[in-house]
């Protein structure tokens, strides 16, 4: 089972440029997966704990193991980062995604110091993006699709605090599972580690930044009027993925 948030409002917000770059970037790196010998392509450019690099801990983070992995992790990212990048800029977002990414990879191998899997994904580094999210846009609206593999089994009315809250008490269960039984191929520290640079960076913000002085973001009318948000309620035997 997988959730799939979609935001109930619109906000008027400038271009994600940084974004816009990290899909295009990304996408253009999904060609040697499919053309190339993986094995060969990862072993240099995924990040293995057994055999870290300061080159793989950035270059693991513009990396994914095929199209589904890639168009995952890019929803997240428009979902959450727009706002974010509007309110802290495209070269301070641009700080911020990538300290958020490192973070995950450095607690993903604080626990698993031997593991000689590659680990690829930017799931580190978007999931630190909503952890800011959940500081300094708690109250947003999202319809929470639930899905069992391709079919859509119910709909919720969710706030960020009620889904990003569920999904990192799920994500840190799930990572404890994984370090006794090794079910799943899914690197579930990065996710945490990522999300707890991004929520210590999203707290200094929602203290330091008054809203007063915060980029405005004024909402989209749609044929329903205006809603005032504040009133209102791959191969996994042999590759880690972020």
């Amino acid at each position: 089972m997988f959730c799939l948030p979609v935001p109930k409002d619109k906000y008027q917000t400038s271009t994600p440029w940084f974004i816009r770059a990290i899909c295009i970037v990304d996408a253009v790196l999904l060609l040697p997966y499919y053309a190339t010998n993986k094995a060969a392509f990862f072993a240099h450019y995924a990040f293995t704990p057994a055999h870290p690099s300061y080159l793989t801990v950035f270059s693991a983070l513009f990396l994914h193991a095929g199209f589904l992995h890639y168009a995952g992790n890019m929803w997240f990212l428009w979902i959450f980062g727009q706002k974010v990048e509007h309110v802290l800029g495209t070269f301070r977002f641009a700080i911020l995604y990538l300290c958020c990414g490192i973070g995950g990879q450095l607690l993903y191998l604080l626990f698993n110091l031997h593991s000689p899997l590659p680990l690829v994904g930017a799931s580190g580094a978007i999931s630190g993006i909503a952890g800011f999210y959940f500081f300094v846009f708690p109250k947003e609206r999202f319809d929470l699709h639930l899905y069992l593999g391709w079919w859509r089994i119910k709909t919720l009315d969710a706030t960020t605090r009620s889904a990003v809250g569920a999904w990192i008490g799920e994500q840190f269960l799930l990572a404890l599972l994984t370090q006794v039984t090794q079910f799943s191929s899914v690197a579930f520290w990065a996710h945490i580690g990522g999300f707890a640079v991004g929520t210590t960076a999203g707290l200094a913000y929602h203290h330091l930044v008054p809203e007063a002085e915060r980029p405005s973001m004024p909402l989209i009318t749609t044929a329903e009027g205006t809603i005032d948000t504040e009133e209102q309620p791959s191969d996994l035997t042999t590759l880690k993925l972020s």
